[in-house]
């Protein structure tokens, strides 16, 4: 993720999580933070851990640019995925 006219950071994991909360501010006193995390829930009596990582991103002042690029890999980035292409359709 880019930040436009980036001037700094600011990165700590929040207290006894592993949970890790990153913010960054541009030029024009805008800032936006990133919490990056591993899913944890309980459902059927059951702790699911599944096997991602998510990212939530949110405006904290201003109107911050940002560009957000996706590169899916495979194998812990040791390869790209197989690409294909599908039509999707939506329920209305």
């Amino acid at each position: 993720m880019d930040l436009a006219d980036f001037e700094r950071s600011e990165q700590a994991y929040i207290a006894h999580t592993p949970i890790l909360r990153t913010r960054l501010y541009d030029r024009h006193g805008g800032g936006v933070e990133i919490t990056d995390f591993a899913p944890r829930f309980q459902q059927f009596g059951r702790l699911f851990c599944p096997v991602m990582l998510m990212r939530q991103i949110r405006p904290l002042a201003g109107s911050p640019r940002i560009r957000v690029r996706i590169r899916p890999l495979c194998e812990y980035g040791a390869r790209r995925p197989a690409m294909t292409w599908a039509a999707t359709t939506c329920a209305t």
